[in-house]
């Protein structure tokens, strides 16, 4: 099975829109000791060129006051690097039309954050 294959489908509409407009990013980065030690953490998407952290948020697993608090303890942590950290939500991106998405995904790569 291939990397790809085992991402989410936010996270493929994620990948192949980065793909598609050429900007370099890297997968599944770890940060702070990543899923091993506690506050560790991945990041989804991470675009070196832009200090850009984007993180595609499922509702199942971060939605909820413990999840929310550790997600936002990961952001300072991530801010703190001078990271700008970018949740996007996957009801922002599944069932959406290209436009939608290209909305986005565009104010993503402009450090723009999309509210929930």
């Amino acid at each position: 099975m291939s990397e790809y294959e085992l991402l989410s489908e936010p996270e493929k509409i994620v990948n192949n829109w980065l793909v598609k407009w050429n900007i370099p990013f890297r997968k599944e980065v770890p940060f702070f000791g990543g899923r091993i030690e506690e506050g560790g953490t991945y990041v989804d998407f991470l675009l070196d060129e832009l200090m850009i952290a984007i993180r595609v948020q499922g509702v199942y697993w971060h939605t909820g006051i413990i999840p929310q608090a550790n997600d936002a303890l990961r952001k300072e942590k991530l801010d703190e690097l001078g990271y700008t950290v970018i949740d996007i939500w996957e009801d922002s991106l599944v069932d959406k039309t290209p436009d939608e998405v290209e909305y986005v995904m565009k104010k993503a790569i402009e450090g723009e954050e999309i509210p929930r």
